[in-house]
């Protein structure tokens, strides 16, 4: 092994010196770089530890979130709740209202601070799968636990009945099968397979629901036809690119086959609006219950496609009509009120930025 000479021996020396200067020099220009930065997308996903009513904050997960007045805040079954209602305690079961439940905020981040744009507001999720145990008494059981679900609706009742007060905030969704069909309450037997999502009280040692989804049971009005919407998304993929995806179930009463034609549409205003290119499928019938057909749509869009204007990107909410699978023509009913009104579902869209 050679020996360094007195030459070499200085070189290694200054290269030393000169790395770590460097080192040195790019630390300082990192330390440099302190906050804000340019603003970036952020999400995030946790438990509600504080909200400041005056202060229009929360935190989440340790993270401090600013909530602007033009923040969409949304919870499982209502799309648009105000601030004042986030923040106002007592929902049924729940003495500390949304503290302690899950918030998924969609915002943006300088590094001095968090800026919501779009807040989900979760009680507390959860969920339960098994088998209905008793539905008799005024006492609905899952596998022993105690269940409620909550009123649809203002002047509407919960079930069982007379068990949970309506809150305009977590409203349940109506009883209904997994086709997305509503069904007759006494028709929920023991033995009937059901998944159950909402929030548990340990006050009241229940489990308060804002959906319950039944394998099985009676249809309501089973000789009219009826279209529901069981996922409606959307992903952004460009200012003027857009991907669709929205499935669900078609049932045709009395009529054999349970196949049938369905138009996407938009939402718009207080109406419905065609897309420019018209999204049209036919359901298949299911293989296990032949009642029922399933479609799904997934749709690649531009804005000339959609009939937006440039950059308006996702629908905010997305209906589904029913259509004669031969004429292709709406297939209608008569309402409550003696009109004659087309067969249709409507669904706010899951926005997602992944």
């Amino acid at each position: 092994m050679r020996s360094l000479t007195s030459r070499s021996f200085t070189t290694v020396v200054k290269t030393a010196l000169l790395t770590s200067a460097t080192v040195i020099s790019l630390s300082g220009a990192v330390q440099a770089q302190t906050a804000p930065f340019a603003p970036v997308e952020v999400e995030i996903e946790g438990r509600i530890q504080y909200m400041d009513a005056t202060g229009r904050t929360m935190t989440v997960m340790g993270t401090v979130i600013h909530v602007p007045s033009d923040a969409k805040i949304s919870t499982p079954t209502n799309p648009n709740i105000s601030w004042t209602d986030a923040v106002t305690g007592n929902l049924p079961g729940k003495p500390m209202g949304f503290l302690n439940g899950t918030a998924i905020v969609i915002g943006e981040s300088d590094g001095v601070k968090v800026t919501a744009s779009d807040i989900s507001l979760n009680p507390e999720e959860n969920v339960a799968l098994g088998y209905i145990t008793q539905n008799s008494g005024g006492t609905l059981k899952l596998d022993g636990m105690e269940i409620v679900l909550m009123p649809p609706r203002a002047g509407t009742n919960s079930f069982p009945a007379n068990k949970s007060p309506f809150d305009p905030r977590v409203p349940g969704n109506p009883l209904k099968n997994d086709f997305g069909f509503p069904l007759a309450r006494n028709s929920i037997v023991p033995g009937t397979p059901v998944a159950a999502e909402g929030w548990w009280s340990d006050e009241d040692s229940k489990l308060y629901l804002w959906d319950l989804e039944v394998t099985g049971g009676e249809i309501t009005n089973p000789t009219v036809p009826k279209i529901s919407i069981l996922r409606a998304q959307c992903r952004q993929r460009a200012p003027n690119d857009i991907e669709l995806e929205v499935r669900g179930a078609t049932y045709m009463g009395t009529t054999a086959s349970p196949a049938a034609g369905i138009e996407i549409f938009r939402v718009a205003g207080n109406g419905l609006a065609r897309f420019v290119y018209p999204i049209n499928v036919t359901s298949v019938p299911d293989a296990e219950d032949g009642r029922f057909a399933l479609y799904r749509v997934d749709a690649r869009l531009t804005n000339a496609q959609t009939g937006s204007q440039a950059g308006d990107g996702c629908p905010a909410t997305i209906a589904a009509r029913l259509l004669d699978p031969n004429t292709r023509r709406p297939v209608t009913t008569t309402n409550a009120n003696g009109a004659i009104v087309n067969i249709q579902a409507t669904s706010d869209v899951d926005n997602r930025i992944d």
